[in-house]
């Protein structure tokens, strides 16, 4: 009894998404903003997974890198937005397509730190995996450990980025509260 249950919460999860038909918006491969008289130019290149995609709303402009492409331009001036988002992306896809394959997440997430540091200009922003345990969605006991794994992995990429003195945007607290 208690595997049927496990198997049927498990399967909850993915028929939840599978309804929803959620895809990502179409998108274009570059973006340009300009909203400042400031004449600095920046280069923003969102990598990511369907997160970063926009999987779930209906238009680009509603993604979180074309907001945050619009809001470096109001502040700073002209901006490119570059979005390499793909939905299923993962450290290891970035990597391999990206930069030379390493083998663990806080390796891969290191590696594209390093990379991005060391070979670009550019601010860089590190933005936490956000809260995904919501009651309607996941349930007991996957909650428990999607929520786990998603604090252990936040902890890496928060240490991470301070290790670099990069910026740090902790979506997960930001998000827990609205999806619990």
């Amino acid at each position: 009894l208690i595997f049927l249950y496990l198997n049927r919460s498990y399967a909850y999860f993915y028929s939840y998404f599978g309804a929803k038909n959620l895809t990502s918006p179409p998108q274009k491969a570059s973006y340009n903003f300009n909203y400042s008289k400031n004449n600095k130019a920046f280069k923003y290149v969102a990598l990511g997974d369907s997160l970063t995609a926009g999987v779930g709303v209906s238009s680009f402009e509603q993604t979180f890198p074309y907001l945050q492409a619009e809001s470096l331009s109001k502040k700073h001036g002209f901006v490119t937005l570059i979005d390499l988002a793909k939905p299923g992306f993962r450290t290891d896809y970035l990597l391999q397509t990206e930069v030379p394959l390493a083998q663990t997440f806080k390796e891969n997430y290191q590696k594209i730190l390093q990379e991005l540091t060391q070979k670009t200009k550019a601010e860089i922003i590190v933005i936490a995996i956000p809260y995904l345990g919501s009651d309607r969605i996941v349930l007991f006991p996957y909650r428990y450990l999607l929520d786990f794994n998603t604090q252990q992995f936040n902890k890496i990429i928060k240490n991470l980025a301070m290790e670099r003195n990069l910026k740090y945007v902790d979506l997960y607290s930001q998000t827990k509260n609205n999806l619990k």
